[in-house]
């Protein structure tokens, strides 16, 4: 059984992921913050996905990433989230996320395939920065 971790701070956007990939059939564990994802992760010998928002009160989604993939080193990383500030060759999905899209996603990425990220924009420039 593939067992997929999901942290994501808004409580509501996480049971609706989870009623979304529940249909698939995987193992889902559900926390709200860093704290909690860790605890999780200590009561299961591994975790297939982690899917991940950026921004997670005091800690990133890729510190607790880290964690985890110290941990967990064959662990694939989906990160989710309404910010964007993440190099674009790394899975992302920016919310508000298509459901159907979150579903082949984590099907390819489970597979052991590179899914198709979303476009990310350009960042805007900094002020003052002349080319």
């Amino acid at each position: 059984m593939r067992i997929i971790l999901i942290v994501d701070d808004d409580a509501a956007f996480l049971r609706a992921l989870a009623r979304v990939l529940r249909p698939l059939g995987h193992q889902l564990l559900l926390a709200t913050d860093a704290l909690t994802a860790m605890r999780a992760a200590t009561h299961v010998d591994h975790i297939d996905l982690a899917i991940l928002d950026l921004v997670l009160g005091n800690v990133s989604g890729p510190e607790i990433a880290a964690r985890l993939v110290s941990i967990f080193p064959r662990m694939k990383v989906l990160y989710i989230s309404g910010k964007i500030d993440l190099d674009p060759s790394v899975p992302f999905l920016s919310k508000p996320i298509n459901m159907s899209t979150l579903i082949a996603m984590v099907q390819e990425l489970l597979a052991g395939g590179t899914p198709e990220v979303d476009t990310l924009p350009s960042p805007p420039p900094e002020p003052g920065d002349d080319e």
